[in-house]
């Protein structure tokens, strides 16, 4: 009787499961989180209809670092010559406020704050927010 030999042969594509379900859970987050933000703003826009205060900008940013969905706003309030605008960074599931700063005639080196800290240097600010929406 003649000896066969079976080779199986199984494809890989470079992923295990474990790895397969941790790309398939950073993609669903990044989509909630995206979900989230535009909800967020589409309520912020709908507040703002009857003020002169306009959303000019608009990101959001899951963080596999940090594990939360954060959300970036600039507003542009048009009843000031020239107008303020303004910058916040939220968390965009628990809707609170992180970072922020902001510019304005009254205070033309910026006004900044990070969590809940009183006013801080704007250039801490921006960096935390820039590390905030890049990790």
């Amino acid at each position: 009787m003649p000896l066969s030999l079976i080779i199986l042969v199984v494809p890989s594509f470079g992923q295990t499961a474990k790895t397969q379900t941790a790309t398939t859970d950073y993609w669903d987050k990044m989509k909630d989180c995206a979900t989230q933000a535009e909800k967020i703003i589409a309520e912020r826009q709908h507040g703002l209809e009857a003020s002169k205060t306009s959303i000019v900008d608009w990101q959001n940013h899951y963080s596999p670092k940090y594990n939360r969905c954060f959300l970036t706003i600039t507003f542009k309030d048009a009843t000031t010559s020239p107008p303020d605008v303004y910058r916040n960074m939220s968390d965009a599931f628990e809707r609170s406020s992180i970072s922020g700063f902001s510019f304005s005639p009254k205070y033309p080196e910026g006004e900044c704050y990070v969590e809940d800290s009183t006013l801080v240097d704007c250039v801490r600010a921006r960096a935390f927010i820039s590390e905030h929406m890049k990790n």
